[in-house]
């Protein structure tokens, strides 16, 4: 009988033959960290006719604003909306900020963002009225009554009640309804000048 202690086995070749692989495969992926992989686009910097900027970028399309009466109810779905706003002046000019009416007769707050350097034609243009496009932006109930006291504004009040607890008439509603406060137009300098020389 043979003793099998002293046969040499057939798969210790297997063992190094999965190790050699094993081996071969971990230096290849390590490769790919020291030479860099050709099948990955190159990350390089590249500026000028290199940069290829105009064929991946298309060109920015102008945004078409949004005629400010066509807004029935302004709410958070409507901040950062480009309006159209055809509006008339209904306070003085303070802090490049003016109080007005727009064609719907609604009144809201519309205000020059940043300052812009030429101030006095900044008021001039405000004080005029007009058509102007801009950003409608969220502000806060604090913030809109301390404008209304810079630029003189009297916001209608309601009644006082006989009772406690009693709401404002529907004719006071009708009239509070028709006050934008929990947002304002901010215009940009470049496009309030724009439409001026208009």
């Amino acid at each position: 009988m043979l003793d099998f202690r002293f046969v040499r086995g057939h798969g210790h070749r297997l063992w190094w033959t999965v190790g050699a692989l094993a081996g071969l495969g971990a230096l290849v992926w390590a490769s790919a960290f020291v030479l860099g992989d050709p099948t990955q686009r190159s990350a390089r910097i590249r500026v000028g006719a290199a940069a290829n900027t105009g064929a991946d970028r298309p060109a920015p399309v102008p945004p078409h604003p949004v005629r400010f009466a066509a807004l029935d109810s302004l709410d958070e779905t409507d901040y950062g909306t480009y309006v159209e706003l055809q509006a008339t002046p209904e306070s003085a000019v303070r802090g490049q900020a003016v109080w007005v009416r727009a064609e719907d007769g609604r009144r809201l707050l519309v205000r020059v963002e940043p300052p812009a350097a030429d101030s006095a034609r900044a008021a001039a243009v405000l004080a005029r009225g007009g058509r102007w496009r801009g950003y409608l932006r969220p502000i806060a109930r604090a913030e809109f009554e301390l404008w209304m006291d810079s630029l003189g504004v009297v916001l209608p009040r309601p009644p006082a009640g006989v009772k406690m607890g009693e709401l404002p008439d529907s004719n006071f509603l009708k009239v509070d309804r028709r006050i934008v406060k929990n947002v304002y137009l901010s215009i940009r300098p470049e496009d309030l000048f724009a439409w001026a020389n208009r």
